[in-house]
């Protein structure tokens, strides 16, 4: 050849590469959509099953906030000693939860669990004897 490409060779290097610049987008789509579905799943299986422990901490938090109340206005000792029990109970409750929702807590929220847990030991005590 005398350095003239013919129309067919012309043609055919755009085309080819087209081909590799295609090749190498569905390679790094296909990277991407695994690393989309990494952290998806990363968040599901973490942080949703964190939240959602968080959310029965504070309903059992309520629970027993509500039935102090119930304790302080009642007038028999029988619904009196009913409410105590459910409130050990929910306390009970709340201990299970806080000690399942520990796989959740990540370095920078280790300190707030520890004073969360020290706030759930020292509130028990005062609340009940």
């Amino acid at each position: 050849m005398n350095g003239k490409l013919s129309i067919q060779q012309r043609l055919i290097l755009p085309i080819i590469l087209l081909g590799v610049v295609a090749l190498l987008s569905n390679a790094l789509a296909i990277f991407s959509i695994h690393n989309v579905n990494a952290n998806a799943s990363n968040i599901v299986d973490n942080y949703m099953e964190g939240k959602t422990q968080l959310v029965e901490i504070r309903r059992s938090t309520m629970n027993i906030h509500k039935m102090a109340l119930s304790h302080i206005v009642a007038t028999d000792y029988g619904t009196m000693i009913d409410v105590v029990t459910k409130i050990k109970e929910e306390e009970e409750n709340i201990e299970n939860t806080l000690e399942a929702y520990s796989n959740y807590v990540e370095k920078e929220e280790a300190e707030v669990y520890q004073e969360l847990l020290r706030c759930d030991s020292l509130g028990s005590e005062k609340l009940l004897p």
